[in-house]
């Protein structure tokens, strides 16, 4: 258990560094009335107090919540919400999971920053982009964009920058936003399991991820992500 505990520390700051997103201001939490904190530094100040700096059981706490509220909504059920007086059912349940998976993201950005700012903690590195590299033609300037190599996965296949520019060419006809998009649901959905401590089927070869493999796995994906990105800019820039 305190080995998931830190592996999830390290595993957020290394996404928010692959992403980019170390540097980045959170998303507000969405406006629900009966969860009275919504500020970032009243969030950051309960967590400081209750769980001594530990985002992982907080965090892990309303990703249960959220997955019990999705359940019931696709159930047809009901949820009584007794702060507010209220019967949540239906398009209203729905809203109201999707506004806790809402908060779940930016507890999650507000924990990546944190885990920066600590004391003895490893600032976090610039983020991963699209370098301009200049070389000289007949006289003439050109720049070329160098983005880093994808990391090697054995069920991804021989995955390169010229593979990965021809399928969302072919498969999403030129729009990168779609292609990241797929990686953003993936990463979102590997690091809710890695923090309830859930094993991860990989379909493709048919074996379980868990613990450290999964977390070594999540970095895999954010670094493919951060590829993403540099291409798309590279090609953008053509």
């Amino acid at each position: 258990m305190r080995g998931r505990l830190f592996g999830s520390a390290l595993i957020a700051m290394f996404v928010a560094v692959a992403l980019g997103d170390a540097k980045a201001k959170c998303p507000a939490i969405p406006n629900v009335p009966w969860w009275g904190t919504n500020e970032h530094k009243r969030v950051i100040k309960y967590v400081n107090q209750k769980h001594d700096g530990d985002w992982q059981p907080y965090i892990a706490k309303w990703s249960k919540y959220q997955s019990r509220m999705q359940d019931v909504a696709e159930r047809e059920g009901s949820v009584a919400v007794r702060k507010a007086g209220i019967t949540l059912s239906g398009p209203e349940l729905f809203k109201y999971a999707d506004k806790i998976a809402q908060r779940v993201k930016v507890l999650r950005c507000l924990a990546s920053q944190e885990a920066g700012r600590g004391s003895g903690a490893p600032k976090a590195a610039a983020p991963v982009q699209a370098k301009p590299k200049t070389t000289s033609r007949g006289g003439e300037t050109a720049s070329k964009f160098v983005c880093p190599a994808v990391p090697n996965v054995d069920w991804w296949g021989d995955v390169n920058h010229e593979s990965m520019i021809a399928l969302v060419n072919g498969r999403y006809d030129g729009n990168w936003r779609q292609y990241i998009k797929q990686w953003e649901k993936e990463l979102d959905i590997l690091f809710r399991r890695f923090e309830l401590g859930e094993k991860v089927v990989v379909n493709m070869v048919g074996f379980r991820l868990e613990e450290e493999e999964l977390g070594l796995y999540i970095g895999k994906v954010a670094q493919i992500l951060s590829v993403s990105h540099c291409l798309a800019n590279e090609e953008a820039s053509r």
